[in-house]
């Protein structure tokens, strides 16, 4: 395309443990990881020199004269955008149990936090319009992704009761989930100015859907993932006999 070779996206990671045994059969562990996704591309529009070629008028979200022109906005390119990140920052306790005839029982807890401004892959990034228009398509896309739950636990094991019955268990909850709430830009320019109070569009939304009017495209009224949904969980029990063999008897 003239704008030079694409560059492999990658991770920096970072990860730490630390494991010690604590009784006969029974350790815990603790992990930290902190992981950065950098170097993705998509597609963006040419007139976006600043991002594709780091010069031109630096954009800005206040002044109109830096925005990109929606109706000029007939040619584009793929690039490695600087502006699609993930983060991904987590702290893991995991507790094991272990006696072999009659138990075992795992238990881990994580805290985590996944944010970033796009989810999309290599396989996925051209057709969206994410990155094209700015600032209609750049706004409030930083913040909590799909995957994002700040608390996981999970508990799975078994216990063999008297009477050769064998009780076992997989269970997990997970804080709430998020979602984001966007407003589509036809329907945003078309709403009555109660409507519009009423869903919580700002003047400055309105002005972003209106520049970028000819873009089919949604608006983010809230930063990415800033709404709330709810708590998920999930239990197995089961309950099953021991099958022995029988007792061999001397001929």
């Amino acid at each position: 395309l003239g704008l030079g070779d694409l560059e492999a996206p990658y991770a920096d990671e970072l990860i730490v443990g630390f494991e010690q045994q604590i009784l006969d059969n029974t350790s815990f562990e603790l992990s930290y990881v902190d992981k950065k996704t950098r170097g993705l591309f998509g597609d963006t529009c040419l007139n976006n020199t600043w991002m594709l070629f780091g010069e031109g008028v630096p954009f800005d979200y206040d002044d109109p004269s830096t925005w990109t022109n929606a109706n000029q906005c007939a040619d584009f390119a793929v690039a490695n955008i600087s502006y699609m990140v993930r983060d991904y920052e987590a702290i893991m306790f995991k507790f094991e149990s272990r006696e072999t005839d009659w138990m075992h029982l795992m238990l881990s807890y994580t805290w985590s936090e996944s944010e970033g401004s796009s989810d999309e892959d290599a396989s996925g990034g051209y057709d969206e319009p994410d990155f094209d228009v700015f600032p209609l398509t750049f706004y409030n896309k930083y913040g909590y992704m799909a995957d994002h739950r700040e608390h996981r636990v999970k508990l799975s094991g078994y216990l063999l009761l008297p009477w050769d019955v064998t009780v076992g268990l997989d269970g997990w909850w997970s804080s709430a989930g998020v979602y984001t709430v966007t407003a589509d830009c036809a329907t945003v320019l078309a709403a009555s100015d109660a409507a519009l109070d009423a869903a919580g569009i700002t003047d400055e939304m309105f002005s972003y859907c209106q520049h970028g009017e000819r873009w089919n495209t949604d608006i983010f009224v809230t930063p990415r993932g800033g709404a709330d949904g709810e708590d998920s969980y999930g239990l197995d029990l089961q309950l099953s006999p021991v099958q022995r063999q029988p007792d061999l008897i001397p001929l």
